[in-house]
């Protein structure tokens, strides 16, 4: 599914985003939750996330956005999709509805 680099670069997203939240791993989650990854595609030097909330991953003023790519070392670009997996892995409480 994800190769050997894939892997490892989503990796440093996750330990970013740890970084950035006082390292905690409970907020953290929530957070790369919220944002909604729906694919990666990493092709030499340039990363291509497919995500649900660009807004939440560039930040204000894109600081976090400059300083992931920093931290990275690629060039990033965001495509936003309409959902995710997580909108058909996680079960949805339909008894509001009746």
């Amino acid at each position: 599914m994800f190769t050997d680099r894939e892997i490892d670069v989503l990796g440093q997203i996750g330990i970013f985003f740890l970084n950035e939240n006082g390292g905690c791993y409970h907020k953290t989650e929530q957070f790369i939750r919220s944002i909604g990854i729906a694919e990666i595609m990493l092709i030499g030097n340039k990363l291509t996330l497919m995500v649900k909330r660009p807004g939440l991953l560039i930040g204000r003023r894109g600081i976090t956005f400059d300083k992931l790519k920093d931290h990275l070392g690629l060039e990033i670009h965001l495509i936003e999709v309409k959902e995710d997996i997580l909108d058909y892995l996680i079960p949805q409480d339909y008894s509001q509805e009746f």
